[in-house]
């Protein structure tokens, strides 16, 4: 028996045994009725009260619980369209489609249904990302008019990263020798599309500099 349940009962049990004593005292003294319907109209609003609070206490608590209904690719996709043509007034042109797993290792991770290729009107990039477990999660990009498809690429990445729910976060380690030659080390932490966009940054000054 769940703790709730047992001190409701507890507070019947109480309730009864109060109604029983305020009888008695009814019928042995010979007392008015008040002394008996007085404490029973008194209990009855705050068991009134009291149920209230507790119905709308529950049902708030079961809302958070409710999470939306894991979905298929297949049903992920029909989303996908729908949101292409709403928010863009765009279909694809050519298209693919592949679910990812992202999180940490060894722990459970985010199945993620992703369609992406080039919009038939625009012939620009598009890509739609919806979590098969939680269908609310979800994120789609569009390339924008200036942008590279590098640059288009490195968005996407940052946009997965946050369906993990603990991004996979590793220490890498970096010497710097400094004019006095001493060699300086460098810890830091970071997740893989920091890491994908720290090596990016550092390809792109190297081919500036040739």
């Amino acid at each position: 028996m769940q703790k709730s349940t047992k001190v409701i009962m507890w507070i019947i049990i109480g309730s009864i045994i109060l109604l029983l004593i305020f009888l008695g005292i009814k019928l042995i003294f010979d007392k008015s009725w008040w002394w008996f319907f007085t404490p029973l109209i008194i209990e009855l609003v705050f068991s009134a009260i009291g149920f209230t609070i507790w119905f709308i206490t529950k049902k708030g608590s079961k809302k958070e619980e409710t999470k939306p209904a894991r979905i298929s690719p297949e049903q992920a996709e029909i989303f996908i369209n729908e949101d292409c043509l709403n928010k863009y007034a765009e279909y694809f042109d050519t298209f693919e489609t592949r679910v990812s797993n992202e999180g940490t290792s060894g722990k459970p991770k985010t199945p993620v249904f992703h369609k992406f290729g080039k919009g038939y009107e625009s012939g620009k990039q598009l890509h739609f990302m919806i979590s098969l477990s939680e269908p609310d999660i979800r994120n789609e990009l569009q390339q924008k008019d200036s942008e590279t498809e590098e640059k288009f690429n490195e968005r996407v990445s940052e946009a997965l990263s946050k369906f993990a729910a603990e991004p996979e976060i590793f220490e890498t380690e970096e010497t710097e020798t400094l004019p006095t030659g001493q060699v300086k080390t460098i810890r830091k932490k970071q997740t893989i599309a920091e890491k994908i966009k720290e090596e990016e940054a550092k390809e792109a000054e190297a081919s500036e500099d040739i």
